[in-house]
């Protein structure tokens, strides 16, 4: 069975990690940091920003695949898909702004609605 969604968001995803992982080894370079953060705000931006990433990246594509593989309306997995792509994209870039930090904010509210609604959609898939 082909998963074409999933598929995007897996290949999407891979180009954002290695944009994220980029941005940490050229301040890591720049910093001479091979470990931790070396006291500098914006290294630890982008080792958080990195982080971020790999913490909710997993349960996205997971959730969205699952969907998909389901039998989720393709609409509901494609949108889910693009939200979470750009939440992803608006996080790291909101780091860098000073409060109020509307893309960070923004990033984190549309994760949290992927998960939210995948998980209540899957449920009910799932169990009605």
């Amino acid at each position: 069975m082909q998963l074409p969604i999933t598929m995007t968001l897996v290949a999407v995803c891979a180009l954002i990690l290695c944009w994220l992982k980029f941005r940490t080894i050229g301040m890591r370079t720049k910093y001479q940091a091979s470990m931790g953060d070396a006291d500098k705000p914006d290294l630890q931006i982008a080792i958080r920003s990195h982080g971020n990433f790999t913490e909710n990246a997993p349960i996205a594509i997971i959730l969205v695949g699952l969907l998909e593989f389901s039998g989720a309306p393709q609409v509901l997995v494609g949108a889910l898909a693009a939200a979470f792509v750009v939440a992803r994209l608006l996080h790291p870039l909101g780091m860098t702004k000073q409060p109020p930090n509307v893309p960070r904010v923004a990033g984190v509210v549309m994760t949290t609605a992927v998960f939210v609604v995948g998980a209540i959609y899957a449920l009910y898939m799932t169990w009605l």
